[in-house]
Formats: structure tokens, C-alpha cells, sequence
């Protein structure tokens, strides 16, 4: 035999030894493990480590040290550990069943596991209770994760926290707690700046920690009576297994009283360092500029250094958290189907997804708990944009229409200065996401906002307050300061028809008449409609006589329509030349069928023809607009850049996002044919609950039909209180047709006063029928009078007859 031969083998090629354990199951496993290492050919422990870690088809990745425990049965691993070693070393052996050994593998670490489980009688009766609670019993919002928005308002059966995007620094952190696991006491430090995702990323490592070791671990959070009284008065007390739970770790480590917090520092370090109370892990959170504070040593050498402990226990633990989500974790977001989430990929700007969801509440509470002067001016602000105004509101607006709001003793007691200190309040952040109300600010090197100061809704608050404020109708104050402080014809002629909608013919006169002031005609038709509506002739020639001699096509035809009806067939061709100079479809067909009435059938073919030609033409360039009534498009003078800049800088990837959308929109088709299967389903079944439930899913997805439809058959089986609820959900939603199918039920079965209610409630969510069906009550009712004012002038502000506006008989000379 060589000398070679005779010399020992390396320790690291030494074959692992096992250990004397009790026969049971932890024993079983080991043998199981065992025998595949030596059917494997013992191999090197590094080497498998490096195996490992290259294959990506096993469960985990586990380091040379835990192979070796595993192996020779030191300790109980993770599940996965223990199974990607078997796996592992049944492959280097050559072995093909390595699903039967994976099944084998796991059978026997459950049973070990559940034999290893610490439970109260394995404890003798003298045994300090341990601190904390097991994880089962946790909740996430006593450990203080943020509670997000609720974006089904409270209607659907969903948890309380929306799914989870995992993100990069979920991966370090899973990594860290797979030592913790192995035995290893570890220390995790989130560093993010406010509502990042800090403590919600500890809460989903708690709950990966109870899947891989069910019932071992138990969670302390020491608050009581103070954080870093209750820390330093029990650390003593902590065993093992505990995750020390310490959210805002400033408040720990760096208290007002330094001697307590060098304390607490100094048990932390000690239970890193303790064997005897190991594997512990500690969960701490802080922002970024406490980490730097706590981390920063002393300017000059022989100054005091009152975080020196601190920094010790920190060094190494930090794991940053980002402020906005990547494109790739925004993808990740879109193959969720919870609503919230969804609704915060949609209005969240730049990424911040995780400060909408969390500052989206306190938003809501801070909007709901407002002084009277500060809730004024969010509701004008909201009634604004619900009416269809631009998503920028004017400073005037705000300030005038805000009177309406308060009542007369709110109005008394306003200081001087209410409007700024409104203005102040409103602004201020909530959980790193933008304010109520917030001002505009172009960046340098943009243009200027034209005029005043504007101001800008948060998202949120503008999406809740639409449903919140739906049935309401705005005060007169709100019409008043539309009318008079806004400039813009094409926002007035979008506020006047969102007030004839709903049967408020003044309020649409007097927007309309604004819009038609400032010199652009786009409302001369809704305008000259109302007037001659209320019967006021001489009006409406007045205003047809200014928008023809503006080259109006609309008015041109108008008058010679009239001039036509009095035999001044001459005086009409005139007019109608005029309009089919600018290519006026409607002036074409009227000369060519005065051609065709006086013989000239040359000249009505051509005239015919070209009028075809000239409304294809306009059809084309309608469609070709594409352009909603109060889009920014169409309102050239405000800086689009300025005014929309967060929604164009989370736009990073247009095709990540259109890409995103279209598997969104795939996926709400999906889910609704698979929602409107469940209702059918649930109806079937006589659950009606839960029809109900998938009802408001599918409503809060856009389908508000199948809502309103549930309520009307709630109605036909007797239930009315329940259907008209439904009703009104449907109606929130923006479907208010409903309540007038509701109301028409009630008015067959000669219930007029209830009828008559629901009309009114439809009219102000906007469903105009409603208000020619209130007209047609009111004549059944034998009420000729009021069928006739409604008819002509509309409603009230209350809902009901309004009487003849002063506004019809005032001059129009202002328009000439």
C-alpha cells in the first residue's frame, strides 16, 4: 500500500457521521436521507451544495452546513430543504424515482415535524408561558400593517388584505429567514420611506415562516406600556422560536430615554448571540432617514455616541425597500384579479402602488372627518368632476361655489382666512400619497397655467365621492360660480347638459348662455332647444339672429326654415346658401328640394348628391375627433404636461402597460362570464345572498345590468326596501335607469308618492327620462299645472315643479 494510501482523507471528504437519535419519526427520516447519501457515494457536501444551487427545477438552495445537519439528522430543516437534498442526492445515485422519494421525504417530515411541535403538555407546569402568540392567531393590523382602500366599498365578501405582488426584496428576506429555519438566529431591518410595503413584507415572511414550520414560531410585539419599556422589561423572557416584532425600530432603539434604549439594544445583541435561546429572528421596519441617523457615527473622536449600540446591532441587517413598483412587478400586479389591486394598477401614479392602498383610507377618514369648510370645498371639487368637468378646478370655483355648502351657522363661524386654511388642510400628504386637494405646480421649464391657481382632486377621494355623492344634487351656489368664473365654452357646455340631465332646465340655460358668451357657439342648439322649450320665441329668434350672423350653420338653418314657413322662399335660399357654403349637409338637402319643388331637377340631383357627399364627410371627421366633452383635447389653453404629469411618469413602457391592459381586459371578460354563471347559479340555488355578492363584482368590473336586474326581481318577489337598496347600488355605479323601472312598478300598482320618489332619485343621478315620466305623474294625477312647468321649465333644486326662470325675459343685447 502507498503512502498515499495510508493518508487520512481530508475533512472535507470524510463520509458525515450520524448521530444517536430516539427511535421515531425524526430517526426514520434521517435513515431515509442517510441511505440515499450512501447510495449516492457520500459525495462531497460542497460539491452537492454547488449541485444545488445550479439546478433551478429543486425547491430551495440549501447551504453546505444544512446539508451536513440534515444528512446526519442534527437538526429538523425546512420541508423543502430536506426534500431538495433527498432529491438531490436520489439523482446523483443514479436513481429515476425521485417523486416517490420527494413523496417519502415529505410523509416523514410531517411526522417528524408534528413529533417535534412544542405544545403545552411537552411543557413541565412550572414552565414560563412563552411570549408572543402563535402565528394562526396573529392579525396583521395588530402588528400595524397599513389597511388599504376598499374598492367594492365594503359590498364584497373580500379578505382583509389584498393579494400580494411578491417584489426582489421579498426573495432577500425569505433567503435571511431560511437560516432562522436552519437554527440560525438572524435579524431582518426594512428600510423604506412610508406606506412602501415595510411591514406588510414581515407579515408575508411570518406567514411563509408558519408554512414551512407549522406551529413553532410565535410572534412578540412589545407596545405595552410603552415600545421600548415593554422590549426592555420582557427581552429576558424571549425563547426560541420567537419573532421579535419591532415596526418603527427607532421608537426601540432610540427613545427619548437613552439609557432605556441602550437597554433594549443591548438585550437585542444579546439574543443574536444566546445558543441557548436560538433560532430567533427579529423583524424591524424604520425609514430610511432613522437608518441613517441610528447608522451615523459621531463628527470628531470623543464625542458622545448614543447609537453606537444600535449601530453594532444594525450593521448588515438592512434590506431596502422600494418606492414604486418596476414594470415587471407592475405585470405581476395585472395577473391578480382583486379588485383593490386593480384599482390602484388603474390610478396610482409613478408606481406607487403600495402608498395608494395605504393612504387611500386615511384619505377617505381625513375627507369624512373634515371641518365644514374643508369638506365644502372637496364637495365642489368632487360634484365638479362628477358632472364631467376637466380634472383641473380652478381656484374661483372652489372659492365661490364652497358658500352653497355651509349652512348658516358653518358660515358664521368661518374665519377670515377659512378659505387658505381649507386649502392647507386639504393639501397635506397621507402615507406618502398625495393630498384631498393639492395645487398644480408646472415644472420649470414648462409653460405656465393660463389665469388663476388650479387645483386637483386625489384620485381616490374623487372615485369614492362619486359614488358617496351620486344621489346629491349641487347647490344653486355651484351653477352660479360655473356660470360665472369659468371661461371655458366646451367645460360650461359640459356642466349645462349634466344639469339638464338631470332636469334643472335653468341651471342648463344659464351654462349654456355662459358657453355661448364666450363666443363659441357649440351651444347655440342646446340653447336655442331650452328657449324655445319654455316658449320664449322672441328669445330664441334673438339668439338665432347672433349665431347666423356668426356664420352659425345651425342658426342659418333655423331662420330659414322660418323664412320658409312665411312664403319668403327667396330670403330662405339665401340663408340656406350661407350654410352650404360651409358645407352644411342639411342647408344641401333643403336647396335641392327647393330645386326639386320649382322644376330645376338638374340642379336638386347635383345639389343632392353633393349634400350625401358632405355628410359622409362629416360623419368621418366626427369619428375621427374620437374626443369626450371635457377631455383635456379639447381644452387647448391648459398645460396638458403640467396638468396630467403623474399619470404620463408612470408611463413608462407604453407597450408593458397596453400589454398589461388588453391581459386585464381578457381577464375581466373571463371573470365576468364566469360571475354571471355563479348568479345564475346562486339564483338557482335560492341563494340569493350570494347572487347578490357576485352581483357586485361584476358592478364594480363596469356590468352594472346584472345588479339592477336582481333588484328589479327582488321587487317582484315583495322584497321593495331590499330591491330599491340594489337600486340605488346599480345607480351609483352610474346605471340609474333602474330606479325609474322601479319607479314605473310602484306607479302601476297606484303607489304615486313612491313612484314619484324614485323618479326624482333617478333625475339626479342623471336619467332624463325620469324627468318626462315625473311630468306625465303629475298629469295622471290630475296635476295639468305642474306637468305643463315641468315640461317647460324643469325641476327645482328639491326635485320638484320649477316656476318660469326671470333669466327668459332678460335682453340679449350683452350677445350683440
Amino acid at each position: 500500500m502507498s503512502t498515499d494510501e495510508n493518508r487520512p482523507l481530508p475533512s472535507s471528504s470524510r463520509p458525515v457521521e450520524r448521530i444517536a437519535l430516539a427511535a421515531g419519526p425524526s430517526r426514520e427520516l434521517r435513515d431515509v436521507i442517510y441511505h440515499l447519501y450512501a447510495e449516492a457515494d457520500c459525495p462531497r457536501l460542497d460539491e452537492l451544495a454547488n449541485a444545488i444551487a445550479a439546478d433551478d427545477s429543486l425547491l430551495a438552495a440549501p447551504k453546505k452546513d444544512v446539508i451536513g445537519k440534515v444528512i446526519s439528522g442534527d437538526s429538523l430543516a425546512t420541508k423543502r430543504d430536506c426534500i431538495t437534498i433527498a432529491i438531490a442526492l436520489a439523482r446523483e445515485a443514479g436513481r429515476t424515482d425521485t417523486a416517490s422519494v420527494s413523496a417519502r421525504v415529505r410523509e416523514l417530515w410531517v411526522a417528524a415535524w408534528l413529533a417535534a411541535a412544542p405544545t403545552p403538555s411537552t411543557f413541565p407546569d412550572d414552565a414560563p408561558t412563552r411570549l408572543g402568540w402563535p402565528i394562526s392567531t396573529c392579525d396583521p393590523f395588530t402588528l400595524e400593517v397599513h389597511r388599504v382602500i376598499d374598492a367594492s366599498a365594503g359590498r364584497s365578501r373580500l379578505p382583509p388584505l389584498p393579494g400580494y405582488v411578491e417584489r426582489p426584496h421579498d426573495r432577500q428576506m425569505r433567503a435571511i429567514a431560511d437560516q432562522a429555519l436552519n437554527g440560525s438566529s438572524q435579524m431582518i431591518t426594512m428600510v423604506g420611506s412610508s406606506s412602501t410595503g415595510k411591514t406588510r413584507a414581515c407579515w408575508e415572511l411570518v406567514q411563509y415562516i408558519e408554512r414551512q414550520q407549522p406551529g413553532r414560531w410565535r410572534v412578540w410585539h412589545p407596545y405595552d406600556p410603552s415600545r421600548s419599556e415593554a422590549a426592555a422589561e420582557q427581552m429576558s423572557e424571549v425563547g426560541a422560536y420567537c419573532i421579535v416584532w419591532l415596526n418603527e425600530a427607532q421608537l426601540y432603539l432610540a427613545p427619548s430615554d437613552h439609557r432605556l434604549g441602550e437597554r433594549v439594544t443591548a438585550g437585542l445583541r444579546t439574543l443574536l448571540t444566546d445558543r441557548l435561546r436560538s433560532p430567533i429572528l427579529i423583524l424591524a421596519t424604520m425609514w430610511p432617514e432613522h437608518w441613517t441617523m441610528l447608522r451615523t457615527r459621531p463628527v470628531e473622536d470623543g464625542l458622545a455616541d448614543p447609537h453606537g449600540q444600535a449601530r453594532e446591532l444594525l450593521d448588515g441587517t438592512d434590506i431596502d425597500v422600494p418606492g414604486a413598483f418596476t414594470t415587471t412587478d407592475l405585470e405581476d400586479l395585472n395577473k391578480h384579479d382583486d379588485p383593490r389591486l386593480r384599482h390602484a394598477g388603474i390610478h396610482a401614479t409613478c408606481g406607487r402602488i403600495t402608498q395608494y392602498l395605504a393612504g387611500a383610507p386615511q384619505l377617505l377618514d381625513r375627507y369624512q372627518k373634515a371641518p365644514p369648510a374643508v369638506r365644502a370645498l372637496l364637495d365642489v371639487a368632487i360634484d365638479t368632476r362628477r358632472l364631467g368637468f376637466l380634472p383641473v378646478i380652478p381656484h374661483t370655483l372652489l372659492q365661490t361655489a364652497a358658500v352653497g355648502y355651509l349652512d348658516d351657522d358653518e358660515w358664521d363661524q368661518l374665519r377670515p382666512a377659512w378659505l387658505e386654511h381649507a386649502l392647507t388642510y386639504a393639501a397635506e400628504a397621507c402615507n406618502g400619497t398625495r393630498g384631498l386637494l393639492t395645487l398644480v405646480r408646472p415644472r420649470p421649464g414648462e409653460p405656465e397655467l393660463p389665469g388663476e391657481l388650479m387645483y386637483r382632486l386625489a384620485d381616490y377621494i374623487e372615485q369614492t365621492g362619486i359614488k358617496l355623492r351620486a344621489r346629491c344634487y349641487p347647490p344653486l351656489s355651484f351653477w352660479q360660480a360655473a356660470s360665472a368664473t369659468i371661461g371655458d365654452a366646451t367645460a360650461l357646455q359640459v356642466l349645462g347638459w349634466a344639469a339638464e340631465q338631470r332636469g334643472r332646465y335653468q341651471n342648463a340655460f344659464s351654462l349654456y348662455r355662459a358657453s355661448v358668451r364666450t363666443g363659441n357657439l357649440g351651444a347655440f342648439r342646446a340653447l336655442f332647444r331650452l328657449l324655445r322649450q319654455a316658449d320664449a320665441p322672441h328669445s330664441a329668434a334673438e339668439l338665432c339672429r347672433y349665431a347666423a350672423a356668426r356664420g352659425n350653420t345651425d342658426a342659418l338653418n333655423l331662420l330659414a326654415f322660418t323664412q320658409e314657413r312665411t312664403g319668403d322662399f327667396q330670403h330662405a335660399t339665401s340663408l340656406y346658401r350661407q350654410a352650404a357654403d360651409r358645407s352644411d349637409p342639411q342647408a344641401l338637402y333643403a336647396l335641392a328640394r327647393l330645386s326639386a319643388e320649382t322644376g330645376d331637377s338638374d340642379t336638386a340631383v347635383r345639389l343632392d348628391r353633393a349634400a350625401a357627399e358632405s355628410d359622409l364627410a362629416t360623419r368621418r371627421t366626427s369619428a375621427q375627433r374620437g374626443e369626450r366633452a371635457g377631455d383635456l383635447d379639447r381644452a387647448p389653453d391648459l398645460n396638458p404636461r403640467a396638468i396630467d404629469r403623474s399619470r404620463a411618469a408612470a408611463v413608462q413602457d407604453i407597450g408593458v402597460i397596453q400589454g398589461a391592459r388588453l391581459r386585464r381586459q381578457a381577464a375581466d371578460r373571463t371573470a365576468i362570464s364566469i360571475l354571471i354563471k355563479q348568479i345564475d347559479e346562486d339564483r338557482r340555488a335560492g341563494d340569493l345572498e350570494a347572487a347578490i355578492s357576485a352581483a357586485r363584482q361584476a358592478a364594480e368590473r363596469g356590468h352594472t345590468g346584472i345588479l339592477g336586474t336582481l333588484a328589479l326581481q327582488i321587487e317582484q318577489h315583495g322584497d321593495l326596501q331590499d330591491a330599491v337598496d340594489l337600486a340605488r347600488e346599480a345607480a351609483d355605479c352610474g346605471n340609474p335607469i333602474v330606479l325609474s323601472q322601479l319607479a314605473r312598478r310602484r306607479e302601476l300598482t297606484d303607489d304615486l308618492d313612491g313612484a314619484a320618489h324614485l323618479y326624482r332619485e333617478a333625475a339626479n343621478r342623471g336619467n332624463l327620462n325620469a324627468v318626462v315620466n315625473l311630468a306625465r305623474l303629475s298629469e295622471r294625477g290630475g296635476d295639468s299645472v305642474s306637468a305643463a312647468k315641468i315640461r317647460k321649465y324643469g325641476l327645482d333644486a328639491g326635485g320638484f315643479p320649477a316656476e318660469p326662470w326671470d333669466s327668459l325675459t332678460e335682453s340679449w343685447d350683452f350677445l350683440m
